[in-house]
């Protein structure tokens, strides 16, 4: 699944990691594979739907906020990275072009708040 780094995430990938989680499997085999604007294409998707099933089922639905609140913040990160990019590439998120491992580093940890996240939304049905 090697793109470059200009390319996103096809629907066709969003939908097969979308059936992982809901199947429970876990997705991190995929993002050795994925540049730095892949994994950020994943969570950003991932926020979305995790957007929509809230809306269609909680009396109390989440928003954007509500979902980033749950991360790890961007300065604690940045500090256990011990980054030397200024602190503001990782608040605003410009470093995945300059210092790309660490990006995809910080995005998979959104990801799997993420996958926890989605996982009683998209539960079977029994």
């Amino acid at each position: 699944m090697k793109n470059s780094d200009t390319k996103k995430l096809s629907t066709i990938q969003k939908a097969k990691i979308l059936k992982e989680i809901i199947d429970g499997k876990p997705i991190d085999q995929y993002f050795h594979d994925f540049t730095a604007l892949q994994m950020k294409c994943l969570r950003d998707f991932l926020e979305n739907e995790i957007q929509y099933v809230s809306q269609l089922q909680d009396k109390k639905p989440l928003y954007i906020e509500g979902i980033k609140s749950r991360y790890v913040r961007a300065s604690e990160y940045y500090r256990n990275q011990d980054c030397h990019e200024p602190l503001e590439s990782c608040l605003d998120e410009s470093c995945y072009k300059t210092n790309p491992i660490c990006f995809s580093m910080k995005m998979s940890t959104h990801i799997e708040v993420l996958q926890g996240m989605l996982r009683p939304y998209l539960k079977k049905e029994q």
